[in-house]
């Protein structure tokens, strides 16, 4: 439905603003000696007329080419096959492409900035039991920054643990003396 919107404003475009001058001049309060809207829009109408028709031909173009490959593909029934094996086509689920073979050749550039680690147990003999290979990078911001920013914080507020007693009326007279506090700092302004 968006797409077939998004079409219809692109071939209806030039006959829509052509309405809708009369609508605009009216909601402008001008007359059409007194603004210059209709050469603006007449300026604007050519290149949208050439968009509205070349979007149509576009869209015959793609209809031609999706009737004339159905015709050549009538009789042909779907192929399928793997999709990607790597010569390999037994695969368990432990040997998967994970988010890291992916990322790899961008985060080569950068290793020494993201401080990358590699685990491997490479394989000595010819047919080995198992073999391993993991990467991990370290999130430097949360090292360096957040954890070190919480862990003083963390220490500042154990200093004010004696606050909490854990009593309810010790916590309505905190509340009390915020509120009278307030009050007074209202007032002396």
């Amino acid at each position: 439905m968006l797409c077939a919107g998004c079409f219809a404003i692109a071939l209806g475009a030039a006959p829509v603003l052509t309405g809708l001058t009369p609508v605009i001049e009216h909601i402008a309060g001008a007359s059409r000696s007194t603004i210059d809207l209709n050469l603006s829009l007449a300026a604007l109408q050519r290149p949208l007329s050439l968009l509205s028709g070349l979007a149509a031909a576009l869209m015959a173009l793609g209809f031609a080419l999706l009737l004339m490959r159905r015709r050549l593909l009538r009789r042909q029934p779907p192929a399928t096959g793997v999709t990607w094996d790597c010569g390999y086509a037994a695969p368990s689920p432990r040997m998967q492409y994970t988010p890291s073979s992916f990322g790899q050749p961008l985060l080569d550039p950068f290793t020494p900035l993201l401080n990358r680690r590699l685990f491997a147990r490479i394989p000595k003999a010819l047919f080995p039991a198992s073999s391993s290979l993991s990467t991990g990078t370290a999130d430097l911001f949360q090292q360096k920054l957040f954890v070190p920013f919480l862990r003083s914080l963390g220490r500042c507020m154990d200093l004010l643990r004696w606050i909490q007693t854990g009593r309810v009326q010790i916590y309505i007279l905190y509340i009390i003396i915020a509120l009278v506090g307030v009050l007074l700092w209202s007032v002396t302004e």
